[in-house]
């Protein structure tokens, strides 16, 4: 298994898709986890690789008032950058889960 690269900043996607478009937002949710992005927090997606082009292309258009737009964001630290991608990627449950596993 190899693990992806950082390069100093994580790619994100922030998006407010309107509750009356619940099935896009969700849809869009689903296409960018498939690409390797995983959510932060409502309406802001992370991933390590820039997989912007291919998850916007897969979408209709989100219509007003929603958006949605791409771009990096560069945590202050490699701390920060730790707790963000364990945070988005539920690192500590599949750590937990591997501990059980380990011990069954």
């Amino acid at each position: 298994m190899s693990f992806p690269t950082m390069g100093g900043h994580l790619h994100t996607i922030v998006y407010s898709v309107p509750e009356a478009e619940r099935g896009l937002r969700d849809r869009l949710q689903y296409i960018s986890r498939s690409l390797g992005f995983r959510q932060l927090r409502p309406g802001i997606l992370i991933g390590f690789a820039d997989r912007s082009t291919q998850l916007l292309a897969r979408l209709p258009e989100i219509p007003g008032p929603g958006w949605s737009e791409a771009g990096v964001l560069t945590p202050d630290s490699i701390a920060a950058a730790r707790r963000m991608t364990a945070r988005a990627f539920e690192l500590d449950a599949a750590f937990a889960q591997l501990l059980l596993w380990r011990s069954a």
